[in-house]
């Protein structure tokens, strides 16, 4: 090897070629950084997004649980109240779903609560247990249950009054709206008028 470029190489870079390789890299960053940063921000709206969805999807095995086994069923007008009779004769409960505004200006919550017929009278404070968070309709807030479509009724009896039409919306953030929906039917439910139910469930649970 030439002395003289063994002495060269000895030197090391020279500061023009450390700015010039810093200036390349931080040019590279740039770039990437907007890249790496949409990528786990997207994967974190998925993650939650999901996480709302699997939430919804309980909540409606949950409803098409308890309608199956309902010998009466009523939506209660407006359409945002669900009221079953549950039970063979004897052991026979009264589980009621809602969607309720708890504060202003709409935060909504989906709710169910239950009781024995036999009890006569519902827990103190009423024992409804909130299910899901749901979004104030122009709210952006994370995983929630909407009323869909806006403004209109989750609930909906078929005209036999044996089956039940659920309809409800999962939003994430500024995500996508999900809609989920279901029809329920019950495998005892007495065929009747919005009337008849109405006024069986009165007598018996209210």
């Amino acid at each position: 090897m030439n002395p003289a470029q063994h002495r060269r190489d000895d030197r090391g870079y020279t500061l023009v070629e450390v700015m010039v390789a810093t200036g390349i890299l931080v040019v590279v960053l740039a770039i990437l950084a907007p890249l790496l940063t949409g990528t786990l921000s997207g994967f974190g709206r998925q993650t939650d997004r999901s996480g709302a969805l699997d939430q919804a999807g309980i909540v409606l095995q949950q409803i098409e649980h308890d309608v199956l086994g309902a010998s009466v069923l009523n939506v209660a007008s407006p359409g945002n109240d669900l009221q079953l009779i549950v039970g063979a004769v004897g052991s026979t409960s009264c589980v009621e779903y809602r969607v309720a505004s708890l504060a202003s200006p709409q935060p909504l919550t989906l709710q169910r609560r239950v009781r024995t017929v036999a009890s006569g009278a519902w827990p103190s404070g009423g024992g409804w247990q909130t299910l899901m968070s749901i979004l104030q309709l122009s709210g952006q807030s994370a995983g929630a249950v909407i009323p869909n479509p806006a403004g209109a009724n989750p609930f909906a009896a078929t005209a036999s009054g044996k089956s039940v039409a659920v309809d409800l919306r999962v939003q994430n953030g500024t995500s996508a709206v999900v809609e989920l929906t279901t029809t329920a039917t019950g495998r005892t439910t007495t065929a009747t008028t919005a009337a008849a139910a109405a006024a069986s469930w009165t007598a018996q649970c209210s």
